[in-house]
């Protein structure tokens, strides 16, 4: 989970949010990084650039560079900015060896519009209800506080989702799916191995 936040006046409370959701999900990492929302210099994009050196990860999933909510774009461009420099071998060595991923994969927003194709589903069937309880971790997102009203209501966010999915699952055939963009074409070995049905 990446929060954006300020440290000198919020506390670090989405850091058990992000661990009660990697819980759910069973993830060996999912790091509670800070962006820090009013700099505008290359500090934006460092706490991923660091984590990207460390860990070299082949697949990078983030958001869509289409967001209404204009954290959530600037999330996206500053985890593409990270991915990118950190591939520059002079750039930072003090921070590792330059590591590029192979392959940014972006997830496509379930309560914006217009939507958005997907260049493939996965099938999420066998673990909707695990991903389910990965969202109710930020429900306080969604939670008003005293006097205060929510866009979005958490309910209204789960049915949002699960409509998103059945879309996403009825492309391929299938109960529930969760589809993702590239930028670029994927490489595909084997024709015969093609799933999904064109007719």
């Amino acid at each position: 989970m990446t929060t954006i936040r300020d440290d000198r006046i919020a506390p670090p409370v989405p850091a058990i949010i992000s661990s009660q959701a990697a819980h759910s999900w069973e993830a060996y990492y999912a790091p509670q990084l800070t962006w820090y929302r009013h700099l505008r210099n290359v500090l934006h994009h460092l706490p991923m650039f660091r984590a990207i050196r460390r860990l070299r990860p082949r697949v990078v999933l983030l958001q869509h560079w289409r967001q209404r909510h204009p954290d959530h774009a600037a999330a996206s461009r500053l985890v593409y900015q990270a991915a990118f420099v950190a591939g520059l071998r002079n750039y930072r060595p003090d921070l590792g060896s330059a590591f590029r991923p192979q392959n940014l994969v972006y997830a496509l927003p379930v309560t914006e519009a217009p939507e958005v194709p997907p260049s493939f589903v996965v099938d999420v069937t066998a673990v909707w209800e695990v991903k389910l309880q990965a969202v109710r971790a930020f429900a306080s997102q969604f939670t008003p506080a005293p006097g205060e009203s929510v866009a979005l209501p958490f309910d209204r966010f789960q049915e949002a989702l699960e409509l998103a999915a059945r879309l996403q699952g009825q492309r391929i055939g299938v109960r529930f799916g969760e589809g993702f963009v590239t930028r670029e074409p994927l490489a595909v070995d084997d024709l015969l191995s093609l799933a999904g049905r064109s007719l």
